[in-house]
């Protein structure tokens, strides 16, 4: 009442709500306490409702409002004008009537109104005008309007509603607290719901047989609460909804863009629509902090039942969260795929494990172009192991590649304050590349020296110092670091011993020392005579 009278700038009012949930139930009661009160010249009610659930199933009701036309005519009648003339004179009378008259306009049920153009006129009424207009519907317009949502009854409430339609009906309903937890799954806290399941236990008199029927797929109660909102939702809405039913608790966006193999693009649209539609609500988990869609078990009862229509999509979402869910559960066969990852760098903890493997489905995400799904898995792997140095620098390296140097910088910058040995080498060699790419040579240097403390064996690594060092004009150092390479004792391969020698002579040309360059050329071409395939 409060959102009806507060604000005279503010003219409409949009009651949603799932199907059940008494949302014209509220507004026929403030309905009559405006008309007690007389604080409208003139109230006109009308619904598009077609249905009415009963206890013996869904019943036909006559509507007052399915289109525009028809809207016009009841408010031009109810003022006593005459309803001929076209539609913009019609109009242009309405308009005129509510600009001058106090007018409490309630429109019930608009989501099974198929006319678009009710919505329009109202939302098109001048700022002027001294009519309220409440509306009832299933999800929320997306209009500028005032969103006021009805909520399902929680635990207590689901008792009250229960003792007094009981006693209103005539009904000895079982109370005990088991039967009442019951009934709060089985009916989502809908009220219409809960009243038909009081109205079968009067015909049937077995409980169970009440839970049952109230979720079965030939429930009328699914059929009424559900169906029309299931009909107007996108294809990808109803999708992800029954996806969500697979399921044991409420799924993150990543879990269900898992599910579908759809981009977390895709999947939030989907999501939000579901949320505007009331059917989904976002949570944040109290355990994690992670946000989490949430829907009725009611309404998961009513899209399991359409999932059984939609061919295989449900076995390959199941067979996808397995797999998901395999790796995660660090499964034998499947942490095989990643043993040398996990030895490499010492992850020994199944936290900083489960985060290598998000990691690594990250830069495989990116490389098929998604890039919000890949955004998402980094950031639960650094979620999952905040001072892993590793992830951290993984982090870091998708940043790069992404061409966000400051995001990636400060990644790895944490990662070389933390790093040890085994990951020593990785976080400054990753440092060293965003240096570069921001074109600070000396700092490229530096950090591939530290890099070097922590491997230096590493062939591949030392040549990069190398460059670095000749980039810099150090190229005696330079020269210095490839002979270092090129070592007799060094196992070197055939390829790798020509990409050193070719550097090693361009730095002995850069000095005037053509001599020596010369005989790297020499040292070069016997190489490639002894391997063709290298030629």
């Amino acid at each position: 009442m409060d959102a009806v009278t507060r604000d005279p700038r503010i003219w409409i009012i949009n009651v949603h709500g799932p199907g059940g949930v008494g949302k014209s139930a509220i507004v026929n009661w403030v309905t009559y306490k405006f008309y007690e009160k007389r604080e409208f010249e003139a109230i006109i009610h009308l619904t598009a409702k077609e249905t009415m659930l009963t206890q013996d199933g869904i019943r036909p009701c006559s509507r007052s409002l399915y289109s525009l036309e028809n809207l016009l005519d009841h408010v031009l009648l109810a003022f006593e004008e005459g309803t001929s003339g076209d539609l913009d004179a019609k109009k242009a009378s309405v308009m005129d009537i509510l600009s001058a008259w106090s007018t409490l306009l309630v429109l019930d049920n608009m989501e099974t109104v198929a006319d678009g153009r009710i919505l329009n006129f109202i939302q098109r009424l001048p700022v002027g005008t001294k009519a309220k207009v409440i509306l009832t519907s299933r999800h929320k317009t997306g209009g500028w309007e005032l969103p006021l949502p009805v909520g399902e009854l929680r635990d207590e409430e689901i008792r009250e509603f229960v003792r007094t339609k009981s006693r209103e009906m005539g009904v000895v309903f079982p109370t005990t607290r088991d039967v009442m937890n019951k009934v709060a799954d089985v009916s989502g806290g809908l009220p219409l719901a809960i009243q038909w399941m009081i109205g079968r236990y009067k015909l049937v008199n077995d409980i169970s047989t009440v839970l049952t029927a109230t979720v079965d797929k030939d429930s009328p109660v699914l059929e009424f609460s559900f169906r029309n909102m299931w009909a107007v939702l996108s294809p990808d809405a109803r999708s992800l909804l029954a996806a969500a039913t697979v399921f044991e608790a409420p799924p993150t966006t990543q879990q269900l863009s898992i599910a579908t193999n759809w981009t977390i693009e895709r999947t939030d649209k989907a999501t939000s629509e579901l949320c505007d539609s009331a059917l989904m609500t976002s949570v944040t988990a109290a355990k994690d902090g992670r946000i989490v869609f949430a829907a009725l078990p009611i309404t998961l009862s009513f899209a399991r039942i359409q999932l059984g229509d939609m061919g295989d999509f449900e076995l390959r979402c199941r067979q996808r969260v397995q797999q998901f869910n395999d790796q995660m559960d660090l499964q034998q066969s499947e942490v095989q795929k990643f043993k040398t990852i996990f030895e490499s760098y010492s992850l020994s903890t199944n936290n900083e494990k489960r985060a290598a493997i998000l990691c690594r489905r990250g830069e495989s995400e990116r490389f098929f172009g998604n890039g919000d799904s890949a955004d998402d898995l980094f950031k639960q792997a650094r979620e999952l192991a905040p001072q892993s140095s590793y992830v951290l620098a993984m982090s870091a390296s998708y940043e790069l590649e992404q061409g966000h140097i400051g995001k990636a910088l400060d990644f790895i910058q944490i990662a070389c304050t933390i790093t040890n040995s085994p990951t020593g080498a990785l976080c400054f060699t990753i440092k060293a590349k965003i240096l570069d790419a921001q074109h600070d040579k000396y700092g490229r240097v530096s950090s591939l020296e530290r890099a070097l403390e922590f491997a230096s064996d590493d062939p591949v690594l030392r040549h990069q110092y190398g460059v670095a060092l000749s980039k810099v004009g150090r190229t005696d150092d330079a020269i210095e670091q490839f002979t270092q390479i090129l070592d007799p004792s060094k196992d070197l391969s055939p390829k790798q011993e020509i990409i050193t020698l070719t550097t090693r002579a361009l730095n002995y040309q850069r000095i005037g020392r053509e001599d020596e360059a010369r005989l790297d050329e020499e040292r070069i071409e016997r190489i490639r005579r002894d391997h063709p395939y290298l030629s």
